[in-house]
């Protein structure tokens, strides 16, 4: 009988024992950021994206943190001689593409997954993921005189996840660009920031969006952000 009693609390400590050991492990994983750009066939995934990482049989499974992108392989002896970041702040400092096109109230809102108007695009596309598609177009700016180029970036949003920390879905292709600057003049009421002094926008309200635009200028900052 008391032999049996052992057994079983022996085995209840076995058990809470890889409880605990899985949730730690779990816990532990912490986001990485890479100094370069990813290629992938989706698009490229700007420098300094958030990874989560995964390592199994010589090679290195990464994910960035909101599963927005193609997760990507590579082999352990090539990821160990990748510049690796655990701070997003000095990873987007390291990057010259990045230098005078954010300031510190962009990257406190990008770690709480908000996008502002100002930021470097590569920002959105850090929690949206690719763009469906794009498009430029230019125009006369009366105050100048000058041509002014813009650019809108699309997302559609045919799936909806419902776990805890993803961004927007992006899947298929975007409606035509008629149809998405239809949506753009329809939805400008509804703009979710329309000058740079405009408050941080939260992800969380696109969820329920079926196309997400977004406007940038020549130097590819956010000016306007449209949703419908």
């Amino acid at each position: 009988m008391q032999n049996n009693i052992l057994f079983k609390l022996n085995k209840t400590f076995i058990v809470i024992f890889f409880i605990l050991y899985s949730l730690s492990t779990f816990t532990a994983d912490e986001t990485i950021y890479l100094d370069q750009p990813r290629q992938s066939k989706a698009g490229t995934m700007p420098a300094c994206t958030g990874l989560l990482q995964k390592e199994s049989r010589g090679k290195v499974s990464l994910r960035d943190v909101n599963k927005s992108w193609p997760k990507f392989k590579l082999q352990a002896k090539d990821y160990d001689q990748l510049t690796k970041f655990s701070d997003l702040s000095k990873c987007i400092a390291s990057v010259e593409l990045y230098k005078g096109r954010y300031d510190e109230s962009h990257i406190t809102n990008l770690m709480l997954g908000n996008l502002m108007p100002g930021m470097p695009s590569e920002f959105a596309m850090m929690l949206l993921g690719p763009p469906s598609q794009s498009s430029m177009s230019s125009y006369m700016d009366p105050n100048t005189g000058q041509p002014k180029t813009f650019t809108f970036f699309i997302w559609n949003n045919k799936q909806k996840r419902n776990l805890l920390g993803s961004a927007l879905t992006i899947a298929g292709a975007a409606t035509g660009m008629s149809a998405a600057a239809g949506s753009i003049v329809a939805t400008q009421a509804a703009s979710i920031a329309t000058t740079a002094a405009a408050a941080a926008y939260s992800l969380e309200g696109l969820k329920s969006a079926r196309v997400v635009t977004i406007q940038v200028d020549e130097r590819n900052r956010i000016q306007t952000f449209s949703s419908n």
